[in-house]
């Protein structure tokens, strides 16, 4: 768990581990892309900040993405739900995203 991130940091980082977890498959489908989309929205993020986070997991080798982990339980939970939602939305859910 990395410390000392800032509110706008960890939602970013969220970010990009929701997008490895939609490419554990090899692709990402466009109902991830929209389910992704739709979730940067609701954390606030701008189009410009979730493109920023697609740039940076492009390039960032998936072992060296570190887990974003809130302190509260209520964003754990919420982040949680995120990540089972980016699994099951394309209806099949891969050994990696396990």
């Amino acid at each position: 768990m990395l410390k000392n991130l800032d509110e706008k940091e960890l939602r970013l980082l969220h970010m990009v581990n929701l997008m490895s977890i939609a490419f554990a498959d090899g692709e990402i489908a466009d109902d991830e892309r929209d389910i992704l989309i739709r979730i940067a929205k609701e954390m606030g993020l701008t189009e410009e900040e979730y493109n920023s986070c697609v740039d940076y997991w492009k390039i960032t080798d998936e072992e060296n993405i570190a887990i974003a982990i809130p302190e509260s339980d209520e964003e754990q939970i919420e982040y949680l739900k995120h990540f089972a939602l980016v699994m099951m939305i394309d209806g099949q859910i891969t050994d990696k995203e396990k």
